[in-house]
């Protein structure tokens, strides 16, 4: 864990996503849930060393299963945009069970991550929201881009912003849910100047800068002008697999998880094909 500003605590070590905790007077209010129950229990504890205080909220900054599996261990609130809401309240115990069969290590994680109850929000906002507890105003906006209803949250004294999966490091980007065109506009208005000497906080993977976002961007760009050119040709969505190879160098790849990396990408390019096909890629 580490204090990026004052009351200002990240964990980036966690397997698959970022997490934090901001620290104030009457509570924590959480950024994001860890996906493994033993990450968990380390960030409970990790949390216990800083104050013994209560969590107030969670704030989800979108509906991935990496971000929402662990609520249940948290007694509070949830709060995330009304669509990452609408995703989440449309989930069922099937979709645990089958997070559960793909991403346990082994036949101990796979019980704890089966026996999951899902905690779906309380609360939802639709433009922006403060967040005002504790001495500390938390202030949450909806920036579509890496999914319909993604959430940043800034901290401007502090010079601190989260984005969510609108900036991943180290790893191949999330497309699948994504809206590609608003995706590339939020990234271009993240290094415009008004975030200059922030720490930006992306959904897995190490605290950054703001420049530091041409990565994902460029790897977004090839990615439509890939499918854009296989479409326009008059190719089916199927083709879209042989584009996959030519992400690949893109971004690391760590031993083990090139064919989960490979269904992502996948994935990926058979969402921007639909969004050129029904024109919401405009």
């Amino acid at each position: 864990m580490r204090q990026i500003a004052p009351g200002i605590h990240v964990e980036t070590t966690y397997r698959r996503v970022n997490v934090a905790a901001i620290e104030t007077d009457e509570g924590f209010i959480l950024i994001d849930t860890p996906t493994y129950p033993t990450d968990v229990r380390d960030w409970q504890e990790k949390l216990s060393t800083i104050a013994d205080l209560p969590v107030l909220y969670i704030v989800n900054t979108d509906h991935h299963r990496d971000r929402i599996l662990g609520h249940q261990w948290f007694d509070a609130p949830v709060i995330a945009h009304r669509a990452a809401a609408d995703e989440m309240l449309a989930l069922s115990q099937t979709f645990v069970t089958a997070a559960a069969e793909e991403i346990a290590a082994d036949d101990n994680e796979l019980v704890e991550l089966a026996g999951v109850r899902l905690v779906p929000p309380h609360i939802s906002y639709e433009t922006a929201m403060t967040i005002k507890k504790g001495g500390r105003d938390v202030t949450l906006t909806h920036v579509p881009g890496a999914t319909a209803g993604s959430t940043w949250i800034e901290f401007p004294e502090e010079k601190v912003i989260f984005v969510g999966d609108h900036i991943v490091t180290n790893t191949h980007p999330f497309m699948a849910d994504s809206v590609s065109k608003a995706w590339l506009d939020a990234l271009t208005w993240l290094r415009r100047g008004r975030f200059d000497g922030y720490k930006v906080v992306p959904g897995r993977g190490g605290v950054t800068k703001a420049e530091n976002s041409h990565v994902v961007s460029d790897y977004v760009r090839t990615a439509r002008r890939r499918v854009q050119g296989l479409y326009r040709s008059g190719r089916p969505r199927a083709d879209t697999v042989s584009l996959v190879e030519g992400l690949l160098p893109q971004f690391p790849i760590r031993n083990g998880d090139r064919d989960e990396i490979l269904r992502r990408i996948r994935a990926g390019l058979e969402h921007i094909y639909d969004e050129h096909k029904t024109g919401g890629d405009e």
